[in-house]
């Protein structure tokens, strides 16, 4: 006995219906989860650094070299370190640590560079003569007017903290800031990743 139009309408209804349903569900748990219960959404990103938002520009900061040569932020990748000009113990774990990180990239590495950036009043000869045997990859910079100095600061009016990097893109924005304490492994783990998501640099 086969069904009458009216029931197989029905039934086609019922089928469609279900269809939907089934399509529609994900989306209404995903508003309600977000707006009706925001706290169970993780929070936590995959960068280990913090982003800097929006992005400060850092490309036309007026930097020098030891030869009095502009020195610019917007080629590369730049992670970047401050310090007092004295290169003492945390800023050689740093320049180490990011040496070593460096390498690891294998044929990514020169898509990075290092920028360490100290005071006008550094004894630059000094420098050099300490750093660059084991840094012959690091580029050192100076702030003549203190402009690097305020743009790489966490607060304004504030400086850089000694020991935090800071990376720039290849557009010259600073882009993400990374702790003190930051670890080679996780640090590596975000160079990667941007360098592959990356067609700049």
């Amino acid at each position: 006995m086969t069904a009458s139009p009216d029931n197989a309408r029905r039934r086609g209804r019922r089928i469609f219906l279900l269809i939907a349903l089934l399509f529609a569900l994900p989306v209404a748990a995903s508003y309600l989860l977000y707006f009706a219960m925001p706290e169970l959404i993780p929070q936590d990103t995959t960068n280990r650094g913090l982003l800097v938002q929006p992005p400060r520009p850092a490309g036309e900061i007026a930097l020098r070299d030891a030869d009095g040569e502009a020195v610019t932020l917007d080629t590369l990748w730049s992670l970047v370190v401050f310090d007092d000009g004295t290169c003492a113990r945390e800023c050689a774990e740093r320049l180490l640590m990011t040496r070593q990180m460096r390498l690891s990239l294998n044929t990514r590495m020169k898509r990075l560079d290092r920028v360490l950036i100290v005071p006008p009043d550094t004894d630059l000869d000094a420098l050099h003569a300490l750093l660059d045997a084991a840094h012959p990859d690091l580029t050192i910079a100076i702030d003549p007017d203190g402009a690097a100095a305020e743009l790489f600061a966490p607060e304004a009016g504030g400086t850089p903290v000694p020991g935090q990097l800071h990376l720039v893109d290849p557009h010259g924005n600073f882009m993400m800031r990374y702790p003190r304490d930051i670890e080679p492994k996780p640090l590596r783990k975000d160079i990667v990743r941007l360098l592959r998501a990356s067609q700049i640099g």
